[in-house]
């Protein structure tokens, strides 16, 4: 997402948005992520304490990425809501 922000203006589509959660989405479903039981990663992992750091890892570096864009988004809606109010006024 990075990339093809600072490559469009600081543009981001809904779509590349939609593309990178169903990117997720796969990639939760492959590694049995939302499985339960023996199947669940937290079972498959149990013994592996490395393999589990890392992963949480991972997650935390897609959350801190995740709150970066809403942010990103939230002061782009607010400069355009500007921008509107000031058309109107």
């Amino acid at each position: 997402l990075e990339a093809r922000r600072k490559g469009h203006g600081e543009e981001l589509s809904l779509l590349a948005v939609e593309d990178q959660i169903g990117r997720f989405r796969l990639w939760a479903g492959n590694i049995g992520a939302l499985q339960e039981g023996r199947s669940s990663l937290d079972y498959r992992l149990r013994d592996a304490k490395y393999i589990v750091e890392n992963v949480q890892r991972l997650l935390e570096s897609l959350k801190t990425s995740i709150i970066g864009g809403i942010l990103f988004l939230d002061k782009k809606r607010l400069k355009q809501k500007k921008a509107t109010n000031k058309r109107i006024s």
